[in-house]
């Protein structure tokens, strides 16, 4: 059975990524626990579990908080983002990466009609979309230079069950 390493997989996202996926794969997923801005923690992790697959969902989770502390937002997104790509290529890994962006990359560029393309003018607004297009930068090239797939998701909103109250849409419904 494939394995799957998860970096920022204790979230809202992560937790339901990891439950769709278990029955077709081996899971192993890292919240805060493991510092993805400390690259000896991430290159422990890929060493001791041998994964097919990496994931990057690791960020500061909301806009809000990306304004509160555009540094950190920063510094996890775009460092350690470096630091995941660069400790894959240091172990010799040749599976497959995806790095999980955000729609929040395009800020007001979407049409007001029609359908959205990821070749669509990128326009970030806030501290948040900034750090998650220059790790993009980073995924593309490492995707010329590293021995493993890169790949690159750009999610819009998500909800559902077990979503803190921190975002609208749990926090209208909880209401």
């Amino acid at each position: 059975m494939k394995k799957i390493l998860v970096f920022g997989g204790t979230s809202f996202v992560g937790k339901h990524f990891e439950k769709s996926f278990k029955s077709e794969y081996i899971v192993k997923s890292y919240g805060r626990g493991v510092d993805v801005r400390k690259k000896d923690a991430i290159i422990n992790k890929v060493k001791s579990f041998e994964p097919d697959i990496v994931i990057n969902m690791a960020s500061v989770p909301t806009i809000r908080d990306s304004f509160k502390n555009p540094n950190l937002t920063y510094d996890v997104s775009f460092h350690g983002t470096d630091n995941i790509l660069s400790s894959l290529s240091d172990v010799g890994f040749n599976g497959e990466f995806l790095y999980i962006s955000s729609s929040e990359v395009y800020g007001d560029s979407c049409p007001k009609e029609g359908g959205i393309s990821e070749f669509m003018h990128t326009s970030p607004e806030s501290p948040y979309a900034v750090a998650k297009l220059s790790a993009e930068s980073l995924c593309k090239y490492h995707a010329n230079t590293a021995p493993f797939s890169v790949n690159v998701a750009r999610p819009f909103n998500h909800i559902g069950p077990e979503q803190t109250e921190r975002f609208a849409i749990s926090n209208f419904a909880k209401q």
